[in-house]
């Protein structure tokens, strides 16, 4: 999960406050309700270590469906000088857009995280959501530019989201096609 890929990623180079490793932890161990409760009293006494709590908090908010709210939390998080914490923020900020129906705006934010996951393996995951959108956005051309790109890349043998692609793009109302 995001939280797992987070305390991998962050903590062992960052050293946090107790009240921050509070929050982190009470995420990974507790409901989204509990772990919010925790988190929003942390007082964190640097930019860096509320940026992580921002982050933190959104990913909870989006547990609870609370997909406006989410991106609250998470644009607080847009100004890191972190490139692998912004991908991940935009790419949270994409998921709740694209569970909004909000197909443009979860294509913009993927296409950010793309740009700050360069080189990594998380750019391939951005560029198949990126595909995803074009696809609800029934633009084809673009939908074969990405499934091009990713062959490109060498990570696929054929398009990965070409089934995906319907006439009718009302059914899509989750990201749980991507979460596989």
């Amino acid at each position: 999960s995001m939280r797992h890929l987070l305390i991998l990623l962050f903590f062992p180079v960052l050293g946090f406050s107790q009240t921050c490793w509070e929050c982190i932890i009470a995420s990974k161990n507790y409901e989204s309700q509990t772990a919010l409760d925790i988190c929003s009293k942390v007082q964190a006494p640097t930019k860096e270590e509320r940026e992580i709590i921002n982050f933190v908090m959104g990913k909870l908010v989006m547990e609870n469906q609370e997909f406006t709210r989410a991106i609250y939390h998470l644009e607080k998080s847009l100004s890191s000088q972190d490139t692998l914490l912004l991908a991940l923020v935009n790419g949270l900020i994409g998921d709740c857009h694209l569970e909004m129906k909000e197909y443009e705006n979860a294509l913009k934010s993927y296409k950010t995280a793309t740009y700050f996951s360069n080189h990594t393996n998380f750019e391939v995951y951005y560029l198949t959501k990126q595909g995803f959108c074009q696809s609800l956005l029934n633009n084809i051309e673009e939908h074969k530019k990405i499934s091009a790109l990713l062959r490109v890349k060498d990570r696929y043998s054929s398009s990965p989201f070409s089934y995906r692609h319907r006439e009718n793009c009302e059914e899509y109302d989750s990201i749980s096609y991507l979460s596989s």
